[in-house]
């Protein structure tokens, strides 16, 4: 799994069935607090990255999640009851990519700056820097 994937799982397991059905920006809101983004406000996450946490959560016996659209292609996710995740339908799911093409989402880079520690420049300016050396 990926560190997307993982914070999606992180993020679905902390929310679990509390707001039940959600759509993909309340996960993307868990996710940015908990990797503090401060960026990326509007964003979404792809499709095959919530179905992958989805199944990972399936496997590992954490329960099921169950993944539809609603009319504007947002991504609403509920926990369920039941023998497995449910997964979006083919054509829902082509729907739902070919609108991500235009989305802003969250990627790996997102997730792997907010880990870094911010970089501290030199006071000076390169002229005098130069001239030092």
């Amino acid at each position: 799994m990926t560190i997307l994937q993982t914070a999606i799982v992180n993020a679905l397991e902390k929310i679990g069935a509390r707001q039940s059905p959600y759509s993909d920006s309340i996960l993307l809101k868990e996710i940015r607090s908990a990797n503090k983004i401060e960026n990326k406000k509007k964003a979404s996450v792809r499709v095959e990255d919530v179905e992958k946490a989805v199944e990972n959560l399936a496997e590992t016996g954490k329960g099921f999640w169950s993944i539809h659209l609603d009319s504007v292609n947002n991504l609403l996710i509920k926990k369920v009851e039941g023998d497995g995740p449910i997964y979006l339908s083919q054509e829902d799911k082509r729907n739902r990519q070919r609108s991500e093409k235009s989305m802003s989402l969250i990627t790996e880079a997102d997730l792997a700056g907010s880990n870094k520690p911010d970089k501290k420049k030199s006071k000076k300016p390169k002229f005098e820097r130069w001239m030092e050396e």
